[in-house]
């Protein structure tokens, strides 16, 4: 969760910041994430909580970094 979140958080950023639409991108990674998470719980590997904190630790320093960029 941690990486596919900070890749989808990094292509809306560089969406955002060289003003292009990458919406098929952006709607992709958004549903891999959810491919991810989904499959992280069927295989009982993490609980809920367990996958928002790594949302979290992926999505933090990219937002971070977008805010100290642009």
């Amino acid at each position: 969760m941690i990486g596919i979140s900070a890749l989808t958080v990094f292509v809306f950023g560089l969406s955002v910041h060289y003003q292009s639409q990458n919406i098929f991108a952006i709607t992709f990674l958004t549903i891999m994430n959810g491919f991810v998470a989904s499959s992280r719980l069927v295989m009982k590997a993490h609980t809920s909580m367990e996958l928002i904190i790594g949302v979290l630790l992926g999505s933090i320093p990219q937002i971070l970094l977008l805010y100290l960029w642009l």
